[in-house]
């Protein structure tokens, strides 16, 4: 008996075309286009259609190299949905709890709101925070202080037993580490990474530094619905943002950290919200490795303080 498997695939093509006002079921004119193991119905151009066929027929060919013929040769060819643009898609978005989803922009929207607005993010030219940092079953007590100057320098440092003092900077240019080891410059996805996160605007424009944001859907984080948003950075892993659909604010955080060649993936979570100058800030951060895990506890963050560029340097 042949396993079957069963793909409906919602294929996006946007188009430079004018918004189309008028419903799917009005004014739309549907085409479809029939291969040997598809079927490509949409809205979208004739020629659009025919791509999409060509490359899938050319996927199904490519996979059938890989897996047994029965696995993937039906009698019933797989149906694509093509659209025009989001627009024509819209009302056929699946629908959550009765409602449907948001787009990405209306969400990013949100959150910036939900964070203070950009009027108030953009007030502010420097910024110092001051905390405490416990290693989870190693030790506790340690302190952090990170330094912020817009538009784009950082320097953090962390002390903690057994580590040691962390020291790590981005002057505009570059990026350093500084150790027990000694100072290290940073490079390839360590340096690409601390250049997005120093970027002191960033959460007013993370499309400035994530070429595609998607909406992947809506979840649950314990009691919470959040909205999961995809950051993808031009080098590099996608990161996973996760929004309290409520309050919009920032949740969890699932990302890859690199430190020279080794890279683990980490869970962040946001806690405490508390608002300084208008901004939203959480004063509770937990970040989990896969053998350890880091509380920071913020103590206090101050605003347009005066901060030497030099400080940036190693």
């Amino acid at each position: 008996m042949k396993f079957f498997i069963t793909l409906v695939l919602v294929a996006l093509c946007t188009l430079p075309s004018r918004v189309i006002q008028a419903t799917p079921q009005s004014r739309d004119n549907w085409r479809s286009v029939r291969t040997n193991h598809l079927f490509v119905i949409g809205n979208a151009e004739a020629e659009n259609l025919r791509q999409v066929a060509v490359w899938l027929e050319f996927f199904h060919r490519a996979f059938g190299r890989i897996v047994s013929r029965n696995v993937i040769d039906s009698s019933v060819p797989t149906t694509v949905i093509g659209f025009r643009d989001d627009a024509s898609f819209r009302p056929f978005k699946p629908l959550y709890q009765g409602r449907s989803l948001p787009t990405v922009d209306e969400v990013l929207s949100k959150y910036v709101e939900a964070m203070g607005g950009a009027k108030a993010i953009n007030a502010v030219t420097s910024r110092v925070t001051k905390g405490t940092v416990d290693l989870v079953g190693v030790s506790r007590g340690g302190s952090f202080e990170i330094y912020e100057l817009a538009p784009n320098k950082t320097l953090s440092v962390m002390q903690a037993h057994p580590i040691g003092t962390i020291k790590l900077g981005f002057n505009g240019r570059s990026g350093w580490a500084r150790t027990v080891a000694g100072l290290r410059t940073l490079k390839g996805l360590e340096l690409a990474s601390l250049q997005r996160h120093s970027d002191f605007y960033s959460l007013a424009r993370l499309k400035n530094n994530y070429p595609k944001v998607t909406l992947a859907g809506k979840s649950k984080i314990g009691f919470r619905d959040v909205y999961v948003v995809d950051l993808q950075p031009a080098a590099g892993p996608v990161e996973r943002l996760y929004l309290d659909a409520q309050t919009f604010l920032p949740v969890r955080l699932n990302t890859v950290k690199t430190n020279g060649t080794i890279s683990a993936p980490v869970e962040v979570y946001y806690d405490d919200w508390r608002e300084i100058d208008g901004i939203k800030f959480p004063f509770s951060i937990s970040e989990s490795f896969p053998k350890l895990t880091f509380t920071l506890n913020i103590k206090e963050i101050r605003h347009n303080v005066p901060l030497d560029a030099r400080m940036f340097e190693p």
